[in-house]
Protein backbone atom coordinates (compact mmCIF):
# COMPACT_ATOMS: atom_id res chain seq x y z
CA UNK A 1 0.00 0.00 0.00
CA UNK A 2 1.09 3.40 -0.76
CA UNK A 3 1.68 5.46 2.09
CA UNK A 4 1.19 9.20 2.43
CA UNK A 5 3.79 11.48 3.62
CA UNK A 6 3.72 13.16 6.65
CA UNK A 7 4.64 16.77 5.24
CA UNK A 8 4.06 17.59 1.53
CA UNK A 9 7.28 18.63 -1.33
CA UNK A 10 5.80 21.82 -1.02
CA UNK A 11 5.53 22.15 2.65
CA UNK A 12 9.61 21.19 2.62
CA UNK A 13 10.92 23.43 0.28
CA UNK A 14 8.68 26.42 1.82
CA UNK A 15 10.77 25.58 5.05
CA UNK A 16 13.89 25.94 2.73
CA UNK A 17 12.46 29.06 1.15
CA UNK A 18 12.38 30.83 5.18
CA UNK A 19 15.69 28.97 6.02
CA UNK A 20 16.98 30.31 3.15
CA UNK A 21 15.28 34.10 2.34
CA UNK A 22 14.62 34.59 6.33
CA UNK A 23 17.73 33.15 8.10
CA UNK A 24 15.10 31.44 10.55
CA UNK A 25 16.79 28.88 13.06
CA UNK A 26 15.38 25.45 12.13
CA UNK A 27 13.91 25.42 15.95
CA UNK A 28 11.90 28.70 14.97
CA UNK A 29 11.03 26.28 11.46
CA UNK A 30 9.85 23.15 13.41
CA UNK A 31 7.35 25.68 15.75
CA UNK A 32 5.90 27.45 12.54
CA UNK A 33 5.48 23.81 10.73
CA UNK A 34 4.39 21.69 13.84
CA UNK A 35 7.67 19.72 13.10
CA UNK A 36 9.35 17.64 16.24
CA UNK A 37 12.22 19.58 17.72
CA UNK A 38 14.04 17.13 20.31
CA UNK A 39 16.14 19.69 22.51
CA UNK A 40 18.41 17.25 24.06
CA UNK A 41 20.13 16.85 20.86
CA UNK A 42 19.11 19.77 18.47
CA UNK A 43 18.11 18.01 15.74
CA UNK A 44 14.94 17.97 13.95
CA UNK A 45 14.07 16.63 10.84
CA UNK A 46 14.55 19.41 8.77
CA UNK A 47 18.07 18.32 8.76
CA UNK A 48 17.42 15.33 6.94
CA UNK A 49 15.61 17.34 4.67
CA UNK A 50 18.65 20.08 4.30
CA UNK A 51 20.64 16.79 3.08
CA UNK A 52 18.44 16.09 0.40
CA UNK A 53 17.99 19.92 -1.18
CA UNK A 54 21.89 20.08 -0.98
CA UNK A 55 22.03 17.04 -3.31
CA UNK A 56 19.00 17.10 -5.52
CA UNK A 57 17.52 20.89 -4.74
CA UNK A 58 13.98 21.39 -4.62
CA UNK A 59 13.20 17.74 -7.04
CA UNK A 60 14.73 15.91 -4.13
CA UNK A 61 11.33 16.32 -2.23
CA UNK A 62 9.15 14.60 -5.06
CA UNK A 63 8.41 11.01 -3.98
CA UNK A 64 7.61 8.74 -5.95
CA UNK A 65 4.78 6.72 -5.40
CA UNK A 66 5.13 3.16 -3.38
CA UNK A 67 8.48 2.01 -2.06
CA UNK A 68 11.57 2.19 -3.68
CA UNK A 69 13.63 -0.98 -5.01
CA UNK A 70 17.14 -1.77 -4.04
CA UNK A 71 18.97 -4.29 -5.51
CA UNK A 72 22.03 -6.42 -2.68
CA UNK A 73 24.95 -5.13 -5.08
CA UNK A 74 23.30 -1.09 -4.45
CA UNK A 75 23.02 -1.87 -0.57
CA UNK A 76 26.73 -3.64 -0.21
CA UNK A 77 27.85 -0.90 -2.32
CA UNK A 78 26.04 2.29 -0.18
CA UNK A 79 27.09 0.56 3.18
CA UNK A 80 30.95 0.38 2.14
CA UNK A 81 30.68 4.07 1.07
CA UNK A 82 29.34 4.91 4.35
CA UNK A 83 32.00 2.64 6.02
CA UNK A 84 35.07 4.08 4.29
CA UNK A 85 34.28 7.65 5.81
CA UNK A 86 33.08 9.00 2.04
CA UNK A 87 30.43 11.15 4.39
CA UNK A 88 27.49 11.14 7.16
CA UNK A 89 24.48 8.80 6.55
CA UNK A 90 22.37 11.69 5.80
CA UNK A 91 24.89 13.35 2.98
CA UNK A 92 25.28 9.67 1.71
CA UNK A 93 21.25 8.74 1.54
CA UNK A 94 20.94 11.89 0.14
CA UNK A 95 23.77 11.50 -2.65
CA UNK A 96 22.19 7.95 -3.83
CA UNK A 97 18.55 8.77 -3.25
CA UNK A 98 17.99 6.86 -0.18
CA UNK A 99 14.34 7.66 1.05
CA UNK A 100 16.00 7.87 4.43
CA UNK A 101 19.21 7.93 6.42
CA UNK A 102 17.31 5.42 8.82
CA UNK A 103 17.37 2.72 5.98
CA UNK A 104 20.88 3.28 5.03
CA UNK A 105 21.74 3.36 9.31
CA UNK A 106 19.37 0.22 9.46
CA UNK A 107 21.53 -1.97 6.49
CA UNK A 108 24.31 -0.86 7.92
CA UNK A 109 23.68 -2.59 11.13
CA UNK A 110 22.88 -5.73 9.32
CA UNK A 111 26.61 -5.50 7.50
CA UNK A 112 28.23 -4.81 10.76
CA UNK A 113 26.15 -7.78 11.89
CA UNK A 114 27.34 -9.84 9.58
CA UNK A 115 23.64 -10.65 8.08
CA UNK A 116 23.02 -10.56 4.48
CA UNK A 117 21.73 -7.65 2.62
CA UNK A 118 18.68 -8.78 0.65
CA UNK A 119 17.53 -7.60 -2.35
CA UNK A 120 13.70 -5.58 -1.64
CA UNK A 121 11.36 -5.25 -4.92
CA UNK A 122 8.11 -3.48 -3.31
CA UNK A 123 5.44 -6.26 -3.19
CA UNK A 124 2.38 -5.29 -5.71
CA UNK A 125 -0.66 -2.90 -4.16
CA UNK A 126 -3.52 -4.73 -2.56
CA UNK A 127 -6.49 -4.21 -4.29
CA UNK A 128 -10.36 -4.05 -2.46
CA UNK A 129 -12.81 -6.93 -3.52
CA UNK A 130 -16.55 -6.21 -3.24
CA UNK A 131 -18.15 -3.25 -1.56
CA UNK A 132 -16.61 -1.17 1.64
CA UNK A 133 -19.70 -1.76 4.35
CA UNK A 134 -19.62 1.52 6.09
CA UNK A 135 -20.35 0.25 9.74
CA UNK A 136 -16.94 -0.80 10.16
CA UNK A 137 -17.29 -4.69 9.49
CA UNK A 138 -14.07 -5.86 7.66
CA UNK A 139 -13.25 -6.24 4.76
CA UNK A 140 -12.15 -8.63 2.06
CA UNK A 141 -8.76 -7.39 0.10
CA UNK A 142 -6.94 -9.35 -2.15
CA UNK A 143 -3.45 -10.00 -2.54
CA UNK A 144 -2.46 -9.43 -6.12
CA UNK A 145 1.09 -10.60 -6.27
CA UNK A 146 -0.12 -13.82 -4.00
CA UNK A 147 -3.58 -14.27 -5.09
CA UNK A 148 -4.31 -14.64 -1.37
CA UNK A 149 -7.40 -12.84 0.42
CA UNK A 150 -6.90 -11.20 3.35
CA UNK A 151 -9.28 -9.21 5.86
CA UNK A 152 -9.14 -5.89 7.10
CA UNK A 153 -11.31 -3.97 9.42
CA UNK A 154 -12.83 -1.03 6.97
CA UNK A 155 -12.36 2.60 8.43
CA UNK A 156 -14.60 3.94 6.54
Amino acid sequence: MSRTPKYTSKTKFEVFELYLKENLSMQKLCLLYDIPYNYRNHKCTIYDWLYIYRHSGRYGFIRPKGNNSYSKEFKMKVVEKALDGNGSLPDIAAKYKISSCEILRQWTLKYNAKRELKDYVPEMEISRVGNCIDNGTPKKLECLSHAKPKTIACNY
